[in-house]
């Protein structure tokens, strides 16, 4: 948890350097790599304090996070997050927000809100923060990938003339669950890749 806990350090201190006052983060990719939860949540992240607001299913979201429980906000909104930075001296400032992939109508929302602080693009530091993996992503990235092997293998023993992408899937969910569970990981990316590009002839897997 302490690891998982530093992405959230890492990202205050960057903050801090940049002299961003706070952070909203809403989309949940962002708020998952900080948290743990893809639920639906708002992210508010200062150089000296962070908490997560959540809008829906609170006890989804006390399963998966690693957050404290004192860090996490039932049924928040954005005024709600004004709120709560004004209670930090937070009156006013640089609002960093990940101004690439939010709507332009939530983007329009938020600066009324916030309408004393000025928005600035936050993305690009998260990118650049989430591109340096830690061991476990390291290991995850490894699992993923033997899973992909071991369905494309296969792919390459049953897949033949006339077989429906139907019956293939079926063959090939078997080698991709996950070891000692009943945790199936979806094929349909791998057979559609295989379906919309076909094998180089010399490659060929069709007998």
């Amino acid at each position: 948890m302490a690891n998982k806990i530093k992405r959230l350090n890492i990202l205050q201190e960057r903050l801090w350097q940049l002299e961003i006052d706070a952070a909203v983060l809403v989309l949940s990719r962002d708020i998952y790599y900080y948290t743990g939860t893809a639920q639906p949540c708002i992210l508010v992240v200062t150089p000296k304090e962070y908490f997560l607001i959540v809008r829906r299913a609170l006890d989804f979201v006390l399963e998966e996070t690693w957050l404290d429980s004192s860090k996490i906000l039932d049924n928040g909104s954005f005024k709600e997050v004004l709120l709560k930075l004004k209670e930090f001296g937070i009156n006013s400032g640089k609002l960093g927000l990940e101004t690439d992939v939010i709507p332009a109508n939530l983007f329009l929302k938020i600066v009324s809100i916030f309408a004393d602080f000025k928005p600035v693009n936050i993305s690009e530091e998260i990118i650049m923060q989430r591109m340096k993996k830690d061991q476990e992503e390291i290991d995850s990235i490894r699992t993923a990938c033997h899973i992909m092997n071991a369905g494309h293998q296969r792919v390459l023993e049953v897949l033949s003339a006339g077989m429906t992408e139907l019956e293939l899937a079926a063959e090939v969910e078997y080698p991709t669950e996950k070891p000692g569970t009943r945790e199936y990981y979806p094929c349909g990316i791998l057979i559609s890749i295989l379906v919309a590009v076909p094998f180089p002839p010399e490659k060929t897997c069709l007998k």
